[in-house]
């Protein structure tokens, strides 16, 4: 599974040189880059199902993840119906409907793996937390705002925009947090779900800037980040099954 992550990955690398090179932006394969993304976003709803029934204890952590991440990849269909549709997207649209909620029940994803790998809930580990968040929410918040963000745009883009990141910020930040109280190495995986978080933020900000600057299209650097974020969640899911077997052992 590794190596088809590394294939689909490659794919979409050769795509956005390409799109560069010859300066294709409106074509059917540009709009279709984003479905291509949801190979990523969909495989840990696909392997969720065969660790659903061979780890029931991960369920609570499966579950929300399967959910969020279709979630996400409705989104992205949207936006491709959007592409290949119209000649102008909307913005707001019913697709940041679905990326919004994505983020809570993804957080709710991370609770559950923050319990099962038995994380102690103690004032450092939410002071840490927030404190982690509140830096990067903060730098996202000051970046945008002072480079791309048109303060004459209606208030829901402008918040939009903002929101994306911020709520990036607060999966890294738990993420992290969690990751650091680990002491066991076998949870190494965690790495997967944080640099994935991190290439989401990235994304996100790079995705706003390119918005509202006018120079975003499909198959660009964005959307690369985007595909590489959810490569490493993928990665990570692959993995969790490593959870239930140091929990055994512990």
């Amino acid at each position: 599974m590794v190596v088809v992550y590394a294939i689909f990955l490659l794919l979409h690398l050769g795509l956005t040189v390409y799109f560069y090179l010859t300066g294709t932006d409106s074509a059917f394969l540009n709009y279709f880059y984003n479905v291509l993304i949801t190979f990523f976003v969909l495989a840990p709803f696909v392997q969720g199902f065969f660790y659903n029934k061979k780890y029931p204890e991960l369920k609570p952590i499966i579950i929300p993840l399967q959910v969020s991440n279709l979630l996400f990849a409705t989104a992205l269909y949207i936006w491709f119906y959007y592409n290949v549709t119209g000649s102008n997207i909307p913005y707001p649209s019913l697709a940041d409907l679905f990326f919004l909620l994505y983020y809570p029940i993804n957080l709710i994803s991370l609770y559950f793996l923050a319990r099962q790998t038995k994380i102690k809930w103690t004032a450092g580990f939410v002071i840490n937390t927030f404190f982690v968040f509140f830096i990067l929410a903060g730098i996202s918040t000051v970046f945008l705002s002072n480079q791309s963000i048109d303060f004459s745009d209606p208030l829901l883009i402008i918040t939009l925009n903002l929101i994306y990141p911020i709520l990036d910020a607060l999966l890294v930040a738990f993420g992290l947090s969690i990751l650091r109280s680990q002491r066991n190495f076998g949870y190494r995986y965690l790495f997967y779900y944080l640099f994935g978080y991190v290439f989401l933020g990235f994304a996100d900000i790079i995705f706003a800037y390119q918005t509202s600057a006018g120079t975003y299209w499909n198959g660009n650097i964005a959307d690369l980040l985007y595909a590489t974020a959810h490569m490493f969640i993928a990665l990570g899911t692959y993995f969790l099954p490593t959870i239930a077997v140091k929990t055994e052992q512990s």
